[in-house]
């Protein structure tokens, strides 16, 4: 559900993507809506790694086994970990930390979790001057439980994917 109004640039002189601290590499000069690509940067060849996509807040849960509906004993919890998570959000936060210039290109609701998901990708190194808080929205929310020894996984979701905003070239 996005509409470009406005063809946007892409420019890579900011605090977080100068081009000093880029790698040099040949640009494919595409954005992939929905996934993430690469941008031609205003200001110089080298490529912006640009997302477009949900981003959360994923909670992971270890545990020995998953649980079953109804069970009368719980599944004890062997290890929490609270992290941004998404596949554009994981990519991007990815290509950052390997010194790539990442931005994302998204929203996200104007409550705490979108407040962490946007701290998540700060110190991870990603660009979030075109990250917009939607008010009245909730962000997305998983829970993620990760079973011991396979890595087999179940997942549970809560809030809104925020994918239904107007692009604009601000």
């Amino acid at each position: 559900a996005f509409r470009w109004t406005q063809s946007a640039s892409f420019p890579s002189a900011s605090p977080i993507c100068g081009a000093a601290s880029r790698p040099k590499q040949a640009s494919s000069n595409t954005l992939v809506m929905g996934q993430v690509g690469l941008a031609p940067s205003a200001l110089s060849p080298d490529p912006v790694v640009v997302g477009v996509g949900a981003a959360a807040l994923d909670y992971l849960g270890i545990v020995p086994r998953m649980p079953g509906f109804d069970e009368v004993e719980a599944v004890r919890v062997a290890e929490w970990v609270i992290s941004g998570g998404g596949p554009v959000a994981t990519a991007l936060a990815t290509v950052a930390r390997l010194g790539v210039c990442a931005s994302y290109l998204g929203a996200l609701g104007d409550d705490m979790v979108g407040q962490e998901v946007r701290r998540e990708f700060i110190r991870a190194g990603v660009d979030v001057r075109r990250l917009r808080h939607l008010p009245g929205r909730r962000s997305l929310t998983s829970i993620c439980l990760v079973e011991q020894g396979t890595g087999r996984r179940s997942f549970i979701s809560f809030g809104d994917n925020c994918l239904d905003f107007e692009l604009t070239a601000e």
